[in-house]
């Protein structure tokens, strides 16, 4: 391949990983509520799709305008993604970290504008060794963070990310032509469709890192096989072009795997599937209507647990945590911004503070993230596994809906 095919090839995976983003971005954008993290996420997300558009134009027509453009966003890149793991840490960087982040984006930021910092091999290096500096720094503190300082949702959240943290440098220092990582290979959009994945597909505060990383490697492995059937069907041998083929379905792959992670939770399509299930459940004792009726959630994951199945636990006072705050259902992210709020002044808040760690526990060890109180007799609670990215304000009418029809069956004669 000459170098201007390959300069169109870059410039083509740039563009789809760019269009790649807007689902997430569309969605998180759309939502009513954001939690500080998912906040750092839209921030991150919107920042990824627009250092990826405008460094396609700058790969084909290597324009000084689009050269300052795509160094001056990938500063901001670096940045933001840098606060959002400060966001799982709860902002627990020391000072001296803080303030060498804000000379270094600073400093970088200002050559990115006013020079051509992407013909200087000696700009580019210092720029990469600021890069590795922040991502491994960044790394060490998440491996090396308290863990008594934060919940067991949060550091296996942390663990989850640190996927992305770890895979996102590397692949994006591939396009700093100075470092010659990769013989005219630049991952930059296979790493930021891999943060944004990581993100989305382990939804938060759920699943482990072996799991994840079980994911990424189905991926790959389909699309090592499709690149193998496209050899074999043209009878293509020559390494550099197999090698872009199959980067192009690994980001056709990561592009669908983020795209399916947004689309099933469509309110319209949603409603519908709710309003048929609720019809077709059988109605004649509690058990069986919530059995059929939460399959409703089968998208991703449900299960009933009654005070039997909480013994440990305190379901009366849960009951009159739902009361007082006035919600049918509460996810892990909810959980974890009220645990927050009141660790400032645990004193006053010390009964909450309980409850809100008995149910982050309950989650936990359940593997789901939402509870929803359904019925008083005999208690019983919905837990369903909803990624971030596929939570709506319906789950709270459509557990409503639920728990009414649930106290209706359970006070009629026939139950």
């Amino acid at each position: 391949m000459n170098q201007h095919a390959l300069q169109l090839f870059d410039a083509f995976i740039s563009i789809i990983a760019s269009v790649g983003l807007f689902p997430p971005i569309m969605k998180l954008y759309s939502q009513g509520h954001l939690s500080g993290r998912e906040k750092r996420i839209l921030l991150t997300l919107v920042i990824m799709s627009f250092f990826l558009f405008v460094r396609a134009p700058f790969y084909v027509l290597d324009s000084e305008v689009f050269g300052a453009i795509t160094y001056a966003t990938s500063i901001f890149l670096a940045l933001s993604v840098a606060l959002y793991f400060e966001t799982l840490l709860r902002r627990h960087f020391p000072l001296w970290f803080k303030i060498f982040i804000a000379l270094g984006c600073g400093i970088f930021f200002v050559l990115s504008v006013t020079t051509r910092i992407y013909e200087s091999n000696v700009l580019l290096i210092s720029y990469a060794i600021f890069i590795v500096a922040l991502d491994g720094l960044t790394i060490l503190f998440c491996v090396f963070r308290k863990n008594d300082q934060l919940t067991k949702l949060e550091n296996q959240l942390i663990n989850a990310n640190l996927i992305s943290l770890v895979l996102i440098g590397p692949f994006f220092l591939t396009d700093i032509k100075a470092l010659q990582l990769t013989d005219s290979l630049k991952l930059g959009p296979i790493g930021g469709l891999l943060f944004a994945a990581i993100v989305f597909f382990n939804s938060g505060f759920y699943h482990r890192r072996g799991k994840i990383l079980l994911e990424i490697l189905q991926i790959c492995l389909v699309s090592i096989i499709f690149t193998m059937m496209l050899s074999l069907l043209f009878e293509v041998i020559h390494r550099e072009v197999l090698i872009r083929i199959f980067i192009m379905f690994l980001e056709l792959a990561l592009c669908l795997k983020i795209y399916r992670s947004t689309r099933y939770s469509t309110v319209a399509r949603q409603m519908l599937g709710f309003m048929q299930q609720l019809s077709l459940a059988k109605k004649r004792n509690v058990e069986e209507f919530l059995r059929d009726a939460s399959e409703v959630f089968t998208a991703v994951e449900s299960r009933t647990v009654t005070a039997a199945d909480l013994k440990h636990h305190d379901v009366d006072r849960m009951k009159e945590f739902f009361e007082t705050l006035g919600k049918r259902s509460l996810n892990q992210a909810q959980l974890v911004e009220m645990c927050d709020d009141w660790n400032q002044s645990p004193s006053d808040n010390h009964k909450n503070l309980d409850m809100c760690e008995q149910l982050l526990e309950i989650l936990q060890a359940n593997d789901m993230t939402h509870i929803c109180w359904l019925v008083d007799n005999p208690m019983t609670f919905l837990l369903i596994h909803i990624p971030v990215i596929g939570q709506t304000e319906m789950i709270e009418t459509e557990t409503a809906m639920i728990s009414e029809f649930s106290k209706l069956i359970h006070r009629s004669p026939r139950a």
